[in-house]
């Protein structure tokens, strides 16, 4: 969407460890609002990069999230994504997100 490549994830460890583990870009992960940062990337580059945020609309951290997200990326673009998992041609439960989506800013 950006031309460039993802640099940088934002969300509770929980959400977005696997798109930091299994994206090709592998983005660096940034836990606003958590007491141990994951020290992969700074507030500087989170604004610098942008990021694309993943939070689970059930977590009751998100009040606090989508504050950090209205601080830091006002026009950040939000939608919610329904995701469901099939194993062995078997459909999982379906799990909604809300993503947030920050341009870079270079």
């Amino acid at each position: 969407r950006f031309a460039s490549r993802w640099a940088v994830v934002a969300g509770t460890m929980e959400s977005i460890q696997p798109m930091v583990f299994y994206s090709p870009d592998h983005p660096a992960a940034f836990t606003p609002n958590e007491a141990w940062a994951s020290g992969l990337t700074s507030l500087d580059d989170v604004k610098r990069y942008g990021f694309i945020g993943v939070f689970d609309p059930t977590d009751g951290r998100l009040p606090a999230f989508e504050k950090w997200v209205s601080d830091v990326a006002p026009n950040a673009e939000r939608m919610v994504m329904t995701t469901r998992r099939f194993t062995h041609g078997k459909a999982g439960p379906s799990m909604s997100w809300n993503i947030y989506i920050a341009p870079p800013a270079i």
